[in-house]
């Protein structure tokens, strides 16, 4: 049996959680230090010690347990015991003048723990062989001294070998002293020496059950660098249950092992249950501890990471936010877990497009990495590579270049992040690249093929679509991340070289895949032969819930607010999603992903004076794909994709301005970089457009550009926006009157109050009209028009009575009223339209609550303010409010792109129906914009006035 003597020494088997159990970077987005706590023991101060010791003896005892209590607090409440490495230093030198084998086993684990928080991984692994070392001599008989300390200090011995490149002797030493650890605990039962603290007691057992739970943990940490995942993860459950079952609830090490295993299944490529651990942990932490802890911002850290490589950027951005900012308040900012926060955001960032602040971040995160671990650090080196990147993307090539070739000399691992940066670089210079052709199953190496290939003479579109299809990251709205969207312009420009249709049809279908193409192709689900439309009802109203009561959860978290009721909810809604899917055999897959059409399909669906124009913003560049009665023609554009971006951000802010002389000039430049001369000539004898458009083109109409000859675009083309390229079908525009009988208006709520929450918000908007004197005036001018029409105020247009099946009867559908953007009620909020609340509801329509309305309108009119707008941080127009009626069943849609005057939404709304009888939809709003231009509203010829609409389709 293992006998504790209840010696008065405070035994440090500390590591504060190893304190850092680093795992190495992945391309896309950097990981966090994975921490694991371990418990110090309690000095029993009842017990004395068993042996009479010196006057001598007991000032270095008591000077020993005073260094440990100090360091103890120190990792406690500031994360900053590196400030007492020079005494450590000086009490490992006095241990070994002394000859006690226990004290240079904690003293040397000691200084391995703090070297390694700072990234000096040689003396780290020095101090742990050197406490190994005295471990061995007296732990045969005296285990209870040292068996925990010595068990840690072989885990985090692995773990740094697994680092260094060193992960078969990781494995070996870490697997021995498992055995020798399962010899020791194979005893009958730990005893004590009579008259020991029950303190001393836990915290003795605590110690031996955090040993073996690292020990688990740094040897599923070296397999899975060995490439066995499978292992390795039941090992992570192993090393969790093992802290489960040995430690209090609340002790932090749970919660440290918890995101360890979520990272751990994040490498092995399980999202779902990745994000199921993530999301534990940080409920386990707000549940026991406090925003202080130093282990609080690590599993915010963790959930963060797992969100952005499950293409959920926006979310993941709010949640490294205030991880971030916690671990400045917690450790300070002059540490490397610091350094890893900023290379986590910034590469997020960068996912995003969000590059200035991206290139910021992860500028300050290579001198922290330089001056924690050195010039040679792989982790600086990946930062300088991620810069280039991003440099890259800007359009800024000599400045990437220098930055991706500084990487390249640095970085000495053949990863993924080698391998974009030799791709890019092999890129740049237009030569085949000189190092080898990766043989491994990833975006980025299949990317790397496909360049090789391309420069090479040949093509390999095929191979690359065919792994980014099987991405993770389209399982979330079809999101690309940087590197597959790199990746995909490279499958775009390898296509269009081998004339390969079908892989181009694809690839500028991923790159322009949005919430709204989703959306249309959810409502498209319920109408597929075969499938019960009841059943997929059922299955989208859950996943609905769930990502409803997912965001709000995560927005709560992100503010530091309780979410413990709304992940029960998830957790019921989930259940039911789970015993649905089972009974019907359907998945997410059939219910989320848009289908590809064919070129052909799509020219059957056009007339002989319509085009498709699908606006590409891919990676770096920006393209533009035409296609039309004649065939296809793809256009890579002279101007880099940020700079067309920028251009089009400046007419955005420009329409709304009073001068009118930059406006035109900064609409001339924006029309000039979306429709250069090349992609007008190829649409010389079109009068009608459908454009398909996804990131910086879908946030502004294109009827408000102006062309080289100063003229409208809006007055050359007819205008139709549309969700996806499938959505070019057979199928006209034309509605005819017959088609359109029933009219429903929804009147805006009576009665708002400056004071409510809506007007505290509508009050941040300039010029905003409360009260829209003029909205149902709207409504009733439209309603005229139909021989049957309601207009809904007061109670008749309560937010329950909207949602129980009121407007499902309509033909043309209109909305007169305030609309909200997404998170303008707070973080995470959805956009919604302002209606009337009634009783058990707040007045808020929002995008989910729309998508559940199942309409069969053909016309829905959304008068509101910023319809059109993004409904998420993707940048992307009609992700928002458009997407959900689209997903309603909505078969046409008139959003806007800005604040609208409501005496201009009522003429250009009105007009519109009125044309409709005997024009295609299209023309009729080209039209009515045209004459409202025209006509006498007060400042008519801006086009902030009679530009904002556009008509927007499936």
């Amino acid at each position: 049996m293992v006998e504790f003597t209840g010696k008065v020494r405070l035994r440090v088997v500390g590591i504060i959680g190893l304190v850092a159990l680093f795992s190495s970077c992945a391309p896309s987005s950097p990981e966090a230090p994975n921490s694991q706590t371990v418990a110090d023991a309690e000095p029993p101060s009842d017990v004395s010690s068993p042996t009479r010791l010196s006057p001598e003896a007991l000032a270095f005892e008591a000077k020993f347990n005073d260094l440990t209590a100090r360091s103890r607090t120190a990792a406690e409440t500031v994360g900053d015991a590196r400030a007492l490495r020079d005494e450590w230093v000086a009490m490992e030198a006095l241990s070994s003048e002394v000859g006690d084998a226990e004290q240079i086993t904690t003293a040397a684990g000691k200084l391995a723990e703090i070297d390694f928080s700072v990234g000096d991984l040689d003396s780290a692994l020095a101090h742990t062989e050197r406490s190994i070392t005295a471990a061995k001599t007296i732990i045969a008989t005296r285990p209870q001294d040292v068996a925990a300390t010595y068990i840690s200090m072989t885990a985090m011995r692995g773990v740094i070998l697994s680092q260094l490149g060193q992960a078969d002797e990781a494995i070996t030493s870490q697997r021995e002293a498992l055995a020798d650890l399962d010899t020791i605990l194979k005893k009958d039962r730990f005893t004590f020496r009579p008259g020991t603290s029950e303190a001393y007691k836990q915290h003795a057992l605590e110690d031996v059950f955090m040993a073996k739970s690292n020990l688990e943990f740094g040897l599923s940490q070296a397999l899975m660098r060995n490439g066995d995942f499978e292992t390795a993860i039941v090992l992570q459950r192993q090393s969790l249950a093992t802290r489960t079952a040995g430690l209090p609830a609340e002790h932090p090490g749970i919660v440290g092992s918890q995101y360890g295993l979520a990272q751990t299944l994040m490498k092995a490529g399980d999202m779902d249950a990745a994000l199921q651990e993530a999301r534990g942990a940080v409920e386990r932490a707000d549940l026991y501890m406090s925003d202080s802890s130093t282990m609080y911002p690590k599993a915010l850290e963790m959930l963060g990471i797992v969100l952005s490589r499950s293409g959920r950027t926006s979310e993941a951005v709010r949640v490294l936010d205030r991880a971030l900012r916690l671990k400045g308040e917690t450790e300070g900012r002059d540490n490397l877990y610091f350094a890893y926060g900023l290379h986590n955001l910034g590469g997020i960032k960068r996912n995003l497009g969000d590059y200035g602040p991206a290139l910021n971040l992860l500028e300050e995160a290579e001198v922290g990495f330089t001056t924690h671990q050195g010039e040679n650090s792989p982790m600086a080196a990946t930062a300088r590579a991620y810069r280039g990147s991003v440099r890259y993307a800007l359009g800024d090539m000599s400045g990437a270049r220098a930055d991706l070739e500084n990487a390249r000399t640095r970085l000495s691992r053949d990863d993924d992040t080698m391998r974009l940066t030799s791709t890019l670089l092999a890129d740049l210079a237009g030569t085949v690249p000189d190092t080898p052709q990766p043989e491994d199953d990833s975006v980025v190496s299949a990317h790397a093929r496909a360049v090789r290939a391309r420069l090479d003479g040949r093509a390999d579109a095929p191979i690359l679509l065919d792994r980014l299809m099987r991405s993770q990251t389209l399982l979330d709205a079809g999101r690309l991340d940087f590197p597959h969207r790199l990746a995909a312009e490279e499958a775009l420009r390898s296509a269009q070289a081998a004339g390969d249709d079908l892989a181009l049809l694809e690839a500028a279908s991923l790159l322009l895949n949005t919430e709204a193409s989703v959306a249309a192709t959810r409502a498209q689900m319920r109408k597929l032969d075969g499938v019960d439309a009841e059943v997929v009802l059922q299955m989208q109203s859950l996943q609905r819930q769930m990502r409803r009561l997912d965001s709000s959860r995560l927005a709560a978290i992100a503010a530091g607010k309780p979410s413990q009721d709304m992940s029960e909810a998830l957790q019921d809604v989930e259940v039911q999603l789970a015993s649905l899917r089972t009974k019907h055999g359907l998945d997410d897959e059939r219910t989320t992903v848009a289908g590809f059409s064919s070129f052909q399909s799509v020219r059957d669906g056009l007339k002989d004076d319509e085009a498709v124009v699908a606006m590409i913003p891919a990676l770096s560049r920006h393209f533009t794909l035409v296609i039309d009665r004649a065939g296809e023609a793809l256009f890579e554009h002279d101007q880099p994709r940020a700079e067309i971006a920028e251009a089009v951000t400046a007419a955005r802010a420009a329409i709304l301005s009073e001068d009118g002389a930059s406006r035109d000039a900064a609409l001339r430049r924006a029309g000039q970089a979306l429709l250069p001369d090349t992609v007008l000539a190829r649409l010389e004898g079109r009068s009608r457009l459908r454009i398909v458009s996804s990131g910086a083109p879908s946030t502004v109409p294109l009827a408000a550009l102006k062309l080289a000859d100063d003229g409208w675009v809006g007055d050359r083309f007819a205008l139709r926006h549309q969700a996806s390229l499938a959505g070019s079908t057979p199928t006209s525009t034309n509605i005819p009157r017959g088609a359109m009988t029933r009219f429903i208006g929804v009147a805006p709520p009576e009665g708002l109050d400056a004071d409510g929450d809506a007007g505290r918000i509508l009050a941040y908007r300039d010029n905003v009209q409360l009260g829209l004197p003029n909205a149902k005036t709207e409504l009733e001018t439209i309603a005229s028009r139909f021989k049957r029409a309601d207009v809904l105020s007061g109670g008749r247009a309560v937010e329950a009575r909207l949602k129980g099946g009121a407007l499902s009867s309509a033909d043309v559908l209109a909305f007169a009223t305030h609309g909200l953007r997404a998170g303008e009620r707070g973080d995470g909020t959805q956009a919604a339209l302002l209606v009337e609340a009634g009783l058990n509801e707040d007045g808020y329509l929002e995008t989910d609550e729309i998508a559940a309305l199942n309409l069969s309108a053909r016309l829905v009119i959304l008068s509101a303010c910023d319809t059109a707008a993004p409904g998420d941080g993707s940048g992307n127009g009609y992700s928002g409010l458009a997407a959900g009626f689209l997903e309603a069943g909505a078969q046409g849609l008139l959003v806007s792109h800005w604040p609208v005057r409501d005496d201009a939404a009522a003429a250009i709304t009105t007009r519109l129906v009125e044309l409709s009888q005997d024009h295609d939809m299209d023309v009729a709003l080209q039209t009515a914009m045209a004459e409202v231009r025209a006509g006498n509203l007060p400042g008519a010829g801006n086009p902030a006035i009679w530009a904002p609409f556009v008509l927007y389709t499936p």
